[in-house]
């Protein structure tokens, strides 16, 4: 049996602490938007609805448009400009 690397140990185990804290951020901003902001239940969950939709026909689409861009492939990764423009935007 090949013993596994380190680096892909900790690199598989850094999902599930950031699928917590992920899940405690949906967790606080609907408990934000309903307690605070006095939003409907029905209206966070509809927004929580198509928020999911749309980022489910949007990541796709975005993968691969990510995965056939060839520029600056060879020395900076294929992702790069993508990375590099969604910082600057986002």
């Amino acid at each position: 049996m090949r013993e596994i690397p380190t680096k892909k140990i900790l690199g598989f185990s850094l999902q599930q602490p950031m699928g917590a804290l992920l899940f405690m951020m949906w967790g606080n901003l609907q408990f934000y938007a309903t307690s605070v902001l006095f939003i409907p239940p029905f209206v966070v969950t509809l927004i929580f609805l198509v928020y999911s939709l749309v980022d489910a026909f949007n990541d796709p689409m975005i993968g691969y448009f990510t995965d056939r861009s060839k520029k600056f492939t060879a020395r900076f990764g294929k992702r790069f400009l993508w990375i590099a423009v969604g910082g600057s935007v986002g």
